[in-house]
């Protein structure tokens, strides 16, 4: 299906990239009454694929065009109409056979990752239940029963087993156990394709997105393009919101983030209800809190410990989470209808049959959060109907990452045949992709959601961590510093669930030893030998580029030769326009200090000018202060005449006339002097050519002294 979409765009021909899996199904129930719930129910038994009976329906005709339903009319008794009976077919043997030999490899090499782990524990799955497993994995990609595992002690070799169905029926403890083991060992196969052979997990992420372009077109029928979800509230649960607030792992975030954008730009309305609210306040307090203790889990306190920013935002997005909300455009929040007519159509009982259907909730406080949302959803769009093909249509529709808490809502509604009342970010972004032109890259948004998946799968839990410290305290101090340090690494950490499938159960006082030691093996010894190889292959890859060069020594060392002469002869080059450009520094050095010795000679006789006209001034002052003193001792004494204070007056004038000769040559004579001297030096400096070099000196007019400024560096130099 991935390959038919990205070969015809959106002109699929659904039943033909299908035929060899409805092939399958009609083929084992070959003569039998055709029933779309039954053609449904095995396609997700089979192969994991979530469809509709309704859409089943819709596509009869193109099931028949393809020999995968046959019709028979039935002859009717006379005067009544002619009954056409429908019956699955065996489809003929020139139907094209897709080459699965990738996807066999690809099963093949899961198997050959799975025996050895199984069989360190004591367990024996067969293959065709392995085979299942890892198909259901692909279609699915949610690792639910790992992330709602129980852990029940288990002891001793056992055989596990899968119900008839491929897809966990989480009736009981050992069903949750036995799935959430294989969910694991799923998990840690997808990552070491991711880290160690690309090419095998890139195939892997296109089988996963045809299963959910599948899904999409099984339920749409003939692709559009240019739909608008202008019309749509959607409705987003609390771990949604957290991972779009950078608060999960950065692939989530960027999965997530993207997912958002794309519908809000498409006209969709984000909105969360108001216990969602009080959801992510106390998914953000329990994480805070696990992050200041030695045991606490999850990809929140994990995103908390890593990076010191994300506490910082959590923080801030618990004081206020509406505001935080909003910024990433989620716009409203809603509350449950109050009216009669709403609640008439799901009373509180029916909400509470919801709420027992997630029975396997840990934590009542959510299960009853998600049964409130699912029937807050179906009460807000009041009894409105809109196709199941148009899921773009719906007023409200609630979006989770929880594919189970969608299969319950399906269950539940399915008696409607109205479009889902949730649905699940994976299939959301499989809708986009076939409903809005292939605008939105799946395959891309697959693989983030693949990678942060597996490693929630895989992130050692709190109480598998716990044991191991338990165990690893009875050790002696140098053993046990030695494998407390191991580990601290990621890597180890990792290990520890895969090895134990992160069932405490599995981990004993009288095998942990042998856990540590395979921990040692798998994180180091074969990543070790993983790089040693990775290193021979580089020095081969070394040896016959030194070979190929060889063959043409004498050319290379002539190359490199006549290299080596042109470098020569510009470093030479260099060295004498360096040699010239300091022999120019030079002489323009001794030019400055010249200059400023002759404008030093210049300014000291201007100086010595200006004393002399000053002395010159200064005797012609005290001359006029003489003669003003005489002519006021003469008006005093005509004033005074008959004043008995005579004396006292012509001390008193001749303090002032002493005064006045003292600071008058300060006032007329020192200004003007100074003023000449600025004056002069600036004439000399434009006479002698020196303008563009003036800002080299330092004049100080009052001692008339000039320097080469103490800034300049070749000043420094000399």
């Amino acid at each position: 299906m991935a390959e038919t979409a990205r070969d015809s765009g959106h002109n699929l021909d659904l039943i033909s990239a299908l035929a060899p899996l409805l092939g399958v199904v009609s083929a084992a129930h070959d003569g039998e009454s055709f029933q779309a719930a039954l053609l449904a129910r095995e396609l997700r038994e089979r192969f994991g694929l979530r469809v509709n009976p309704y859409a089943v329906e819709q596509w009869i005709p193109q099931l028949k065009a393809a020999g995968i339903v046959k019709s028979t009319t039935l002859t009717a008794p006379k005067g009544q109409r002619s009954v056409q009976q429908l019956t699955f077919s065996r489809p003929a043997e020139a139907t094209d056979k897709v080459d699965e030999r990738n996807v066999e490899a690809v099963v093949n090499r899961f198997l050959d990752f799975a025996r050895p782990r199984l069989a360190k524990v004591g367990q024996d799955i067969p293959d065709s239940e392995l085979e299942a497993c890892f198909f259901r994995e692909i279609a699915d990609l949610d690792f639910l029963a790992a992330v709602f595992r129980t852990n029940k002690p288990v002891r001793g070799p056992r055989t596990l087993t899968l119900n008839s169905s491929t897809t966990p029926q989480f009736g009981t403890t050992d069903d949750l156990a036995t799935a959430a083991d294989l969910d694991v060992l799923c998990a840690a196969f997808f990552l070491h394709m991711a880290e160690e052979e690309v090419s095998t997990f890139n195939l892997i992420v296109q089988i996963a997105s045809g299963a959910v372009i599948s899904e999409v077109l099984f339920d749409v029928g003939n692709p559009q393009t240019n739909t608008s979800f202008d019309r749509q509230r959607i409705v987003l649960d609390g771990p949604i919101c957290i991972k779009a607030l950078g608060l999960n792992s950065k692939e989530d975030e960027e999965h997530t983030v993207e997912l958002l954008e794309s519908l809000t730009f498409r006209g969709a309305t984000l909105a969360v209800f108001e216990h969602t609210i009080d959801e992510i306040k106390s998914l953000l307090e329990a994480a805070l809190r696990g992050s200041q203790e030695p045991w606490g889990y999850g990809p929140t306190v994990r995103r908390i410990r890593s990076d010191r920013h994300a506490e910082v935002v959590a923080r801030a997005v618990l004081a206020d989470v509406e505001s935080a909300l909003r910024a990433l455009n989620v716009n409203l929040v809603l509350s449950n209808p109050t009216t009669s007519a709403a609640w008439a159509l799901l009373p509180q009982s029916q909400e509470e049959q919801i709420g027992a259907r997630l029975a396997w909730y840990e934590n009542p406080a959510s299960r009853d959060r998600d049964a409130a949302s699912l029937a807050a959803t179906y009460r807000l769009r009041g009894g409105l109907r809109s196709s199941p093909k148009q899921v773009h249509e719906a007023r409200y529709i609630f979006l989770t990452e929880n594919s189970r808490l969608v299969d319950v809502a399906y269950s539940f509604f399915s008696r409607d045949p109205d479009a889902p009342i949730a649905v699940t970010d994976r299939y959301l972004a499989g809708y986009l992709f076939v409903m809005c032109g292939g605008s939105d890259d799946i395959t891309g948004l697959l693989k983030k959601r693949v990678l942060a998946n597996c490693a929630n799968a895989v992130a050692p839990r709190t109480e598998l961590v716990q044991r191991m410290a338990q165990f690893l305290s009875g050790l002696d101090e140098s053993r046990r510093k030695k494998y407390a340090a191991m580990m601290t690494d990621g890597r180890a950490a990792r290990y520890l669930t895969e090895i134990t499938f992160g069932n405490v159960g599995y981990l004993q006082a009288d095998n942990f030893e042998d856990v540590l030691e395979d921990i040692y093996d798998e994180a180091f010894v074969e990543r070790s030998r993983a790089l040693a190889e990775q290193r021979a292959a580089l020095e081969q890859e070394r040896a016959a580029m030194l070979a190929a060069a060889s063959a043409d020594h004498d050319i290379h060392i002539a190359s490199v030769r006549e290299e080596r002469e042109k470098a020569v002869q510009e470093v030479e080059r260099q060295i004498e326009a360096l040699a010239r450009v300091q022999e120019d520094r030079q002489q323009a050095q001794t030019a400055l200090l010249l200059a400023q010795g002759q404008l030093n000679n210049a300014i000291k006789k201007a100086g010595r000018d200006a004393r002399e006209y000053g002395k010159l001034v200064a005797w012609g002052l005290y001359a006029t202060y003489v003669l003003a003193a005489v002519a006021l001792a003469w008006l005093g004494d005509f004033i005074s005449q008959s004043s008995g204070y005579r004396p006292l007056y012509y001390l008193g004038s001749g303090l002032l006339v002493l005064l006045a000769l003292h600071q008058m040559p300060q006032l007329l004579i020192e200004g003007p002097k100074l003023g000449f001297v600025r004056r002069r030096y600036k004439q000399l400096v434009v006479q002698r050519g020196l303008s563009d070099s003036a800002h080299k000196f330092r004049f100080d007019p009052a001692t008339g002294q000039v320097e080469l400024s103490s800034s300049d560096p070749e000043r420094a130099k000399a």
